[in-house]
């Protein structure tokens, strides 16, 4: 709720764990992958196995919910365990919903600016209220800054972990009728940073047991040295890198909501949304002070989707039916450029590699759950579902080996 949230300070999705039971957000690369039960990650299928949501809208990348930082939040919901009969979209490890907080009926301002080392600058402000009698509007806006505290050791490279992102939510709420009322919501999402590293070296290049050994015996030592590299080992506040990974990130949405109140008894809900992300992700080198080459990664996706539900509440007998209708069309380019560094690479062979994937999906979906209430205390509830997907994968891959004067 409101008060827990603002009182730990829950923004975003990395600020959960603190506050949930049973759920754990880790680091990998440049985005977060979320576990609940210990169960998460990313499946062969490209999706996570935790559903993430904003307003019911079904999020494909962690990052989206990472990367905001709105004061503007009702609610947090986790739900824990398979969700396939609660939400469109199926996840097998649970369900974590982004609520926002409605449009006021009354003016309303309220500002939140904190400051800290490395130059930390983190200000979030809504401001919302009445348009007409049935009409209100709110707008949020965050703005997180701060240098970088994993300190790259190589010479005129920034820091690692640094923050700069910039998020807008506009919401728009008007009261058709008495009983139909219809919510806008658009957001945009921008980050620029230089995101926190995992590269810090365990073990120090030159260590003695790096030796590889064919099938016919023949032993080489693959070592060689790195000082600035090795003067770090284990020192995780620490990296070597000739070129600090960066991240840029570009993201934006707007669903429509409408709820009709056709009784006392039957609402019906109606969410379609629209979402397109685009993020350019640069990782360099091989974890140690030599150039030895460059990955930047080209991620892009369009999102459609609409979600009807139909709740119902006949005294001790509760639930709704939904259906739901999926499209994301996601391409993802890589171009990795490997390049001869002595003593780096023992080899005079320099390459180049692009791969080239897209993963269109289309997936529709009807859903159900009932529940019927004996006493207060006792009840039962029955989901079911039934899903129609059709997934592709489409990969181009090519890679080109130089040596000498030949490819």
């Amino acid at each position: 709720g409101g008060d827990d949230l603002e009182k730990d300070r829950v923004l975003t999705l990395r600020d959960l764990p603190s506050a949930v039971p049973a759920l754990k957000v880790v680091q990998a690369n440049a985005n977060p992958v979320v576990y609940i039960r210990g169960i998460g990650g990313y499946p062969g299928n490209n999706e996570p196995d935790v559903g993430i949501y904003q307003d019911g809208v079904y999020l494909g990348r962690t990052s989206i919910a990472t990367g905001s930082n709105f004061n503007d939040l009702e609610r947090v919901e986790v739900v824990k365990g398979p969700q396939g009969t609660l939400f469109g979209r199926n996840t097998v490890g649970g369900a974590i919903n982004f609520i926002s907080k409605q449009p006021p009926k009354d003016f309303k301002f309220e500002n939140t600016l904190n400051v800290g080392n490395f130059n930390l600058v983190d200000e979030a402000f809504t401001v919302g209220g009445p348009l007409t009698d049935r009409m209100q509007a709110s707008l949020a806006v965050g703005f997180v800054k701060r240098e970088g505290y994993l300190d790259n050791v190589v010479p005129n490279q920034p820091n690692g972990a640094a923050a700069n992102r910039q998020n807008v939510r506009l919401q728009l709420r008007n009261e058709l009728t008495d009983k139909i009322t219809n919510v806008v919501r658009a957001d945009y999402i921008f980050t620029n940073e230089d995101w926190a590293t995992n590269e810090t070296l365990l073990v120090r290049t030159d260590d003695p047991r790096k030796i590889n050994c064919t099938t016919a015996g023949v032993c080489t030592f693959n070592g060689y040295a790195a000082p600035l590299s090795n003067s770090i080992v284990g020192d995780l506040t620490k990296f070597a890198n000739f070129q600090t990974p960066h991240l840029m990130e570009q993201s934006y949405g707007l669903n429509d909501e409408i709820t009709w109140e056709l009784n006392e008894h039957v609402t019906v809900k109606n969410l379609a949304a629209y979402r397109s992300d685009k993020s350019v992700n640069i990782r360099p080198g091989n974890n140690t002070q030599y150039a030895t080459g460059i990955t930047p990664g080209y991620y892009r996706t369009h999102t459609i989707s609409d979600e009807l539900n139909i709740e119902h509440n006949f005294g001790a007998l509760t639930g709704f039916v939904g259906i739901y209708y999926f499209y994301d069309y996601e391409r993802n380019t890589t171009r990795s450029i490997s390049a001869y560094a002595p003593p780096a690479n023992n080899s005079l062979s320099n390459g180049a590699s692009y791969q080239d994937t897209r993963f269109p999906t289309t997936s529709k979906a009807v859903f159900l759950s009932e529940t019927y209430h004996f006493t207060p205390e006792l009840a039962v509830t029955v989901g079911a579902r039934y899903t129609a997907e059709h997934k592709v994968l489409d990969t181009y891959n090519t890679s080109y080996v130089y040596n000498g004067d030949f490819y």
